[in-house]
């Protein structure tokens, strides 16, 4: 009896597992286009680069104020001595949505994203990784 409910309990975390768009074919949609979207403007001039990051809830999702936004540096040449942005330094932080603003070299830059978006049953938080 314990050995089926192990096995029973092994397959209902697999099951539970989320695939990534390539693991669940080319149809899949990516977790991005569910609930939240990811938006990332740059502006090049002379030999800076400022990145706009704004991310922003759909489908009946809000931003999470409460939860601990966090963008980090994670690749990038000529980077700014702060390599971690929190929420306190985000240039908006609204339910409706939260902006970034990162200056860099011109280079391709690598970050990742912490953030949490809500709708009435309850809160997701993600962690996706960009370039720019």
């Amino acid at each position: 009896m314990k050995r089926i409910f192990k096995i029973a309990s092994i397959a209902i975390v697999v099951m539970a597992l989320p695939l990534s768009a390539d693991a669940a074919g080319p149809d899949a949609k990516k977790a991005d286009d569910t609930f939240f979207d990811v938006k990332i403007d740059t502006k090049v001039v002379k030999d800076k680069k400022t990145a706009t990051i704004t991310a922003t809830g759909k489908n009946g999702y809000h931003c999470n104020m409460l939860y601990p936004w966090k963008v980090s540096i994670k690749s990038g040449t000529d980077l700014p001595e702060k390599k971690v942005l929190r929420k306190g330094d985000a240039k908006t932080f609204t339910e409706k949505k939260v902006v970034f603003e990162l200056t860099t070299g011109t280079g391709e830059v690598g970050i990742e994203m912490k953030m949490s978006f809500c709708d009435n049953k309850g809160c997701k938080a993600e962690k996706r990784s960009y370039k720019f």
